[in-house]
């Protein structure tokens, strides 16, 4: 239906919502993923930092939880990880 209709102003705030509810709902980092697709620039290295810092925020908050790396790892790898260097090192920590 959002693609459908283009409703998407608000599932950025829904989906801020589900993660601080649980930090580990991988669905939730994957429907995030889908609607930065959808909505936003995943080539532009504003963007993807900009990801990157809010997935790391919550690395903090659960460090051995797969779901952050991921969706980092899913943002990171088609731009290439050495323009993210801050996403390699703190995945060396774990």
């Amino acid at each position: 239906m959002l693609s459908r209709f283009g409703r998407w102003d608000k599932e950025l705030e829904f989906i801020d919502g589900l993660l601080e509810a649980d930090v580990r709902n991988n669905s939730a980092w994957s429907h995030r993923y889908f609607v930065l697709e959808k909505t936003a620039d995943l080539r532009s290295a504003d963007c993807v930092n900009q990801e990157v810092e809010y997935a790391r925020g919550h690395i903090l908050l659960a460090p051995n939880n797969v779901s952050p790396w991921n969706y980092i790892r899913g943002l990171v790898e088609p731009i290439g990880f050495t323009q993210f260097p801050q996403a390699r090192e703190e995945k060396k920590t774990i």
